[in-house]
Formats: structure tokens, C-alpha cells, sequence
């Protein structure tokens, strides 16, 4: 029996989130080699992959529930957008 890829453990943990809250502050950790990330107003920080292509910004509000492989972003202005992890990770190697 082989073992799972990289991405195969990626969607494997992704699946598994389950999260939701306002975007309230941004910042790079430099301890994860300065990723991306965000705090959310439910006190969940998210790590924003680096080549997604919608961008994250404070004010916005995020979604994500388990089972589900994709994140909906939500803009102060009534845009929507989706960040799917299957997409995203296709970018990886």
C-alpha cells in the first residue's frame, strides 16, 4: 500500500476544517517561513496559501465547513468569492 502525497494529506486536513468569522487583523509569521496569515473575529487564525487567487483582506468574512473542500470569502461590499483547496493545491508540486 502506497502512501497518501502531500496534497492527498493537504485535502485530508482541509476537509476536516470547520471555521467562520470576520477577517480582523492580517499579518506574515516569521517563525512559517513569513506565510500568510489571518485572525479571524471567532479567535480562528487561518494560513492564507500564498497563490490563491482571491485576496483576503481584513473586513472580510470567512466560511468553511467540514466536509467541504471549499472556503466562501464574503467582501464588506456584497462580493462573493470562493477559495476551492483542490485548486489551490494544484499549484503545489
Amino acid at each position: 500500500m502506497s502512501q497518501p502525497s502531500g496534497k492527498d494529506l493537504i485535502l485530508q486536513d482541509a476537509n476536516n476544517l470547520s471555521f467562520k468569522g470576520r477577517v480582523d487583523s492580517i499579518f506574515y509569521d516569521r517563525s512559517n517561513h513569513n506565510k500568510k496569515m489571518v485572525i479571524l473575529s471567532s479567535g480562528y487564525i487561518y494560513s492564507v496559501f500564498d497563490d490563491s487567487d482571491y485576496e483576503i483582506e481584513v473586513g472580510d468574512s470567512l466560511f468553511k465547513s467540514e466536509g467541504n473542500l471549499k472556503i466562501e470569502v464574503f467582501k464588506p461590499n456584497g462580493a462573493k468569492g470562493v477559495l476551492d483547496y483542490r485548486s489551490i493545491i494544484k499549484k503545489y508540486r
